[in-house]
This record gives structure tokens, C-alpha cells and sequence, in this order.
């Protein structure tokens, strides 16, 4: 019985110490994970507008760019207004405008076109130099989708062609030129079309500047069309997909289809599992001056500038909306936390488990006897009075026996204190066999023990003590010990009908043990005869 409860209280103190060592890792982890969660959210939320400061940056640069090349366009429209009704002056014009070709070397083209389709003037830009087409060389456009999409404008209308590739004989020339045709129908004083003047813008200068300002991004950026193709992108392979042979199914769409959607219909910045995302449309309306009654038609439809934070990126770590991925990167960020929390959990759990084990021990011998494992006086009488009910209603009964080992003197004068404690812890062992397990022992001092039986009347407690008498002849005849067991005895009880305390109770009991140690002591010989 005694190994079995020293196996329980060693499994018990396992498992006090893992349940030490698994809250004090619980509520390290609670606080990485709090603050993790509080510094990741706030770094996150300035990259969250970082990105829509960059996009709009951008947004800002192809606005201020436009507004540029709208202004040329008027300046030319207007400065030349006179000089462009009359052919006669169309010489002195093509210089003027090779000059501003010269000067501003941003646009491939500067050509007038008259109704019919035919280049009346055409500047190019080329090598860093500009010239005049010759006349001979001049070619007719009217075939072109551009030239007869701005023939259908209105007066005050500026066309914008969609950002393509110059091509030439239905070839794309190479190395590519991106080309942005900005364009207007030119009146004379009575109102009537007599052409139309096109800039056409080089749009490489854009582009790379558009990729400048992606540095500042944490994360991937993108121009695309109306239809979702790339006009720029990190991956230089996805751009102009469009104009290629085979390719017209490479679109942000189509590897975006969900984040796609949610752009077409207006979110600005949103998460998904693909990552952080922030949009702006590049509204062309607004590079116009509403007051000029201008309106501005884009061949294109409306540019999307896309920032793409992803979450397999450098910045994985900081997205937190997703619980198991959020704690699978704090777990891998800060392995080397973990295992200091763990050796440190470790440490003090073996440090408390030390600590409550010494408690435990100071606690143990507080109460009870070094020698026979039983209540000292101090706790075993606490023990009792602990007992006694509060309220008299309640049905109590207990009966207490004392104990005192006959001829403990004459052993220990004679044969020495060590046998003489293997009788005291003879006679108690005896005892701890007979009784019960609700019932228990006090060491009063020295030789003299109490028996608490719970709820048991003096006739079987008497019983009770036949059986240890009898246990203790049994060991005298058979062991042989240089000793005999002698032990007396005395039994009282206390029920709810009587008032008495529990000192008087053991006072009693007392008694009646001396009572018959007096009887014992005219036949007593504890030392067994050789």
C-alpha cells in the first residue's frame, strides 16, 4: 500500500510539473503572441499606406505627364492656327515644329493630317535629332483605326489611343516602342475639319519612370489596361501580351480572376490569399480642364495601377488576418524565443517542483512524526477538533483510544534506543493495518499514542483493538524479537449527546489506559528471557 501511494505521489508530481512547464509556455506564448500580433498589425498597417501612397504617386506622375502632353497639343493647336489654314505657310511651320521636336525630343511624331487621310506635315524624332519627312515621303492614313477614330470626335474632343507598340508594314518594330497617339481635329474659322493634329507620345520614358517609383513599393506593381493586360510589370515577360501572336490569355485576370473582380468593382485595398492588394484607376478625365468645355475620349478605357503585396513574399510574416498562418510564422520567426522559453520553463518549473518538494517536506514534518510517519500531537489534535461539527444537529460519533507502549524505558536502557524505536514503529505499523482508512494515529509524545476511530462506537473499537493485540502475539511468538510487544490501552467516546471537549476526551482515555497499565505492571517482563 505504501509503494503503491509513493508511486501515485511521484505521478502526481509529473504532473504537477508538466502542468507547470505547460502554463508557464502558455502564458509566454500568450505574451510573444500579443505583442507579435500588436508590432506585426502595426507594421503591417504602415505598409498598408506605404502601397497606397506609392500607387497614388504613380497615379499622380502619369496624371502630371498627360496634363503636359494636353498642353503641347493645345499650344500647337493654337499657335499654329492661322498658319495651318494656309499652305503656303506649311514650310515655315514644319521648322517651327522640328524646333519644338528638337526641344521636347519626348515625341515620336508631329504630324498634321487633312481630311482626306494624307500627311500634310510629319516630324520625326529620331537618334536624338529632329527632321521633316519630305513631302514624297509623306503617306496616307486613312485606313488607320486611329485617324478614323478621330475623325468621329466632336469639336472640343481630345482622343488618346491605346498604349501599343509602333508598328511598321503589320510588323511590330523592335526593339519595342510603346506609343501613346494624342490627337484633335483642327478648325478653321468657320467651323469646318480640315484635319487633324497627332503627337505621337514616346511612352518608353513613362514606363521607366513608372518603374522608378515602383522602389518604393514593398511590393510588386503593375500598369495594366482596360482589358487586364500588362502595360508594365516586375516580370518584363508579361508586358504586350496583347500584341503578341498566342498570348492573349496571359492577362491579371486570368492569374488574378478573384482579386480582378473585386478591382473591376472598385475596392482599393483589400487582403486575399494571394496577398495584400491596392488599386487606383487612372481616370484621364480629370487631366482635362473642364472649364476649356474639353472632353477626352481614351481609346484604351481606363488604366488600373496595381500594387501586389504577396504573402509568400518578405512581408509573409506580417499578415496576421489568418490565425494558423500568423502563428506558423511566429513560431518560425522566433524559434530561438521559443527555445528560450522552453529551457527558461523548464528551468523554473524544476525550480517550483524543487521549491514545492522542500515545502512539501517542511509541510510533512510541521505534521507529522519523523520516526512513525504518524500526526504529530500539534496536528493530529488539530485534526480532531477539525472534526467536531459546528452544529450540534448534525450527527457525530467518534471514539479515541490511547496507547502506551509498556516497558519502552527497559528496552532502550537495555538493549539499546535503536531497538527501542523498532518497537514504537512495530507498534504503530500494527496499528496502521488494523484501522481503517478514515481513521488515523497521533504520536502524543515519546510512548504514548491516540487512535482516532471515525464514526465507530466503543465496542468496535474494542474490536478493532483485539485484532492488533493479537497481531502483536502473533509477532512475539514468532519472531523471536530480544523483546516483547506490551502494549495497554484505553477507550472513550463522544456523540452528539455529550459536551465534551476534546481534551477531556483524551484525559479519559487516558485514564482508563492507566488503568490497565497498573493491572499489566505486576506480570510485565519486556525483555525477552535467553
Amino acid at each position: 500500500m505504501r509503494e503503491e501511494k509513493t508511486k501515485s505521489n511521484i505521478v502526481n508530481r509529473y504532473k504537477i510539473f508538466l502542468l507547470t512547464l505547460t502554463l508557464m509556455m502558455a502564458v509566454a506564448f500568450a505574451f510573444i503572441y500579443i505583442i507579435e500580433l500588436e508590432v506585426r498589425s502595426s507594421k503591417f498597417e504602415t505598409i498598408e499606406i506605404n502601397e497606397k501612397r506609392v500607387v497614388s504617386l504613380e497615379n499622380d506622375y502619369i496624371g502630371n505627364e498627360f496634363r503636359m502632353i494636353l498642353s503641347d497639343l493645345n499650344y500647337i493647336d493654337s499657335i499654329f492656327d492661322d498658319g495651318l489654314t494656309a499652305s503656303h505657310t506649311f514650310e515655315e511651320i514644319k521648322n517651327e515644329w522640328m524646333h519644338f521636336s528638337s526641344e521636347r525630343f519626348i515625341y515620336d511624331k508631329i504630324r498634321f493630317i487633312d481630311t482626306d487621310g494624307d500627311e500634310r506635315i510629319s516630324i520625326i524624332h529620331s537618334n536624338d535629332e529632329a527632321y521633316i519627312v519630305p513631302d514624297n515621303e509623306l503617306e496616307n492614313k486613312i485606313n488607320r483605326y486611329y485617324f478614323q477614330d478621330i475623325m468621329k470626335i466632336d469639336k472640343e474632343d481630345i482622343y488618346v489611343s491605346p498604349l501599343d507598340l509602333d508598328m511598321s508594314e503589320g510588323e511590330i518594330v523592335e526593339p519595342y516602342k510603346p506609343l501613346i497617339r494624342f490627337a484633335k481635329q483642327h478648325y478653321d474659322n468657320y467651323g469646318n475639319s480640315k484635319g487633324v493634329l497627332i503627337l505621337d507620345y514616346r511612352a518608353r520614358d513613362l514606363l521607366d519612370a513608372f518603374k522608378k517609383i515602383t522602389y518604393n513599393s514593398n511590393g510588386v506593381m503593375a500598369l495594366l489596361n482596360s482589358d487586364g493586360y500588362w502595360l508594365s510589370a516586375e516580370d518584363n515577360e508579361l508586358e504586350w501580351q496583347f500584341m503578341l501572336e498566342n498570348q492573349s490569355d496571359i492577362t491579371f485576370g486570368n492569374r488574378y480572376p478573384v482579386e480582378w473582380n473585386a478591382i473591376l468593382k472598385g475596392k482599393t485595398q483589400f487582403l486575399s490569399t494571394n496577398g495584400l492588394f491596392t488599386s487606383e484607376i487612372v481616370n484621364f478625365e480629370t487631366m482635362i480642364d473642364s472649364r476649356n468645355g474639353e472632353n477626352i475620349l481614351f481609346g484604351d478605357g481606363h488604366w488600373y495601377i496595381v500594387s501586389i503585396v504577396p504573402r509568400d513574399g518578405e512581408y509573409g510574416s506580417l499578415f496576421v488576418d489568418i490565425q494558423s498562418d500568423f502563428i506558423l510564422n511566429l513560431l518560425k520567426d522566433d524559434i530561438v524565443y521559443f527555445v528560450l522559453i522552453i529551457i527558461i520553463s523548464v528551468l523554473v518549473a524544476f525550480l517550483l517542483d524543487k521549491d514545492r518538494s522542500a515545502y512539501s517536506k517542511i509541510k510533512y514534518y510541521s505534521e507529522y512524526d519523523a520516526l512513525t510517519k504518524v500526526y504529530n500531537r500539534r496536528a493530529g489534535i488539530t485534526r480532531l477538533n477539525d472534526m467536531f461539527p459546528i452544529n450540534d444537529r448534525r450527527h457525530f460519533l467518534v471514539s479515541i483510544c490511547f496507547v502506551d507502549v509498556n516497558g519502552l524505558k527497559l528496552v532502550n536502557d537495555l538493549l539499546g534506543h535503536k531497538l527501542g524505536d523498532e518497537l514504537i514503529v512495530t507498534v504503530v505499523d500494527v496499528i496502521r493495518k488494523m484501522i481503517r482508512d478514515n481513521d488515523f494515529i497521533i504520536r502524543m509524545g515519546g510512548d504514548e499514542f491516540l487512535i482516532v476511530f471515525d464514526e465507530l462506537d466503543p465496542s468496535g473499537a474494542e474490536n478493532v483493538w483485539e485484532r492488533i493485540v493479537e497481531a502483536y502475539e502473533q509477532i512475539n511468538n514468532t519472531e523471536f524479537r530480544p523483546y516483547l510487544i506490551s502494549v495497554s490501552h484505553g477507550v472513550v467516546c463522544h456523540d452528539n449527546k455529550e459536551s465534551t471537549k476534546v481534551d477531556e476526551l483524551i484525559m479519559l482515555a487516558d485514564e482508563k489506559m492507566y488503568e490497565e497499565k497498573n493491572i499489566l505492571k505486576s506480570n510485565l517482563d519486556v525483555i525477552r528471557k535467553s
